[in-house]
């Protein structure tokens, strides 16, 4: 896969595999980069923990597909990672970008983008988790670790602009 920059703010896709033996298929997910400040003064990122049973451990962000073609990726950010965590007291305020890649699965290939929003925790307020059956397979809870330190575990969805995007706003608060 290549990618290419063609004008500002658009990126050519480049595939390396123009067979057409699988049907193609594109699918959006949202997600959030759901942070808070501690009593201290340290911003921290919640992690999703994600254990198979394999052994395969994975860090990862919540986010899911959207629901139809309705839902804007704002809401579905914000369903999923309630969803998800549990929590309902948080605010978007600012979308940090997208990143698109290929998924080769058996009788097809997904071309996938997730899209990811910052949001900061205003309180503690929580829900009973909604998880999928497939999630509760592997989903073995959550974890808040500091921003630098959970940079560093994110196993999916982890993007150096993102980070620098984050760190410069989250500065100025």
């Amino acid at each position: 896969m290549k990618f290419v920059s063609t004008t500002k703010n658009v990126v050519a896709r480049v595939g390396d595999d123009s067979s057409m033996e699988k049907e193609r298929n594109a699918t959006h997910s949202a997600g959030c980069y759901l942070v808070r400040k501690t009593e201290k003064g340290i911003w921290q990122l919640l992690l999703l923990y994600q254990k198979y049973q394999n052994g395969v451990e994975k860090y990862v962000l919540p986010k899911g597909h959207k629901d139809g073609d309705e839902e804007t990726l704002d809401v579905a950010a914000k369903r999923e990672t309630t969803e998800e965590t549990g929590y309902t007291d948080f605010e978007l305020v600012q979308y940090l970008g997208s990143m698109t890649y290929e998924i080769d699965w058996k009788e097809y290939r997904v071309i996938k983008s997730d899209h990811y929003f910052l949001a900061i925790l205003n309180s503690e307020e929580k829900e009973e988790l909604d998880l999928a059956e497939y999630e509760k397979e592997y989903m073995a809870g959550f974890v808040w670790l500091d921003l630098e330190e959970a940079f560093k575990k994110i196993s999916y969805g982890g993007c150096e602009e993102f980070f620098d995007i984050i760190r410069k706003y989250l500065a100025s608060k």
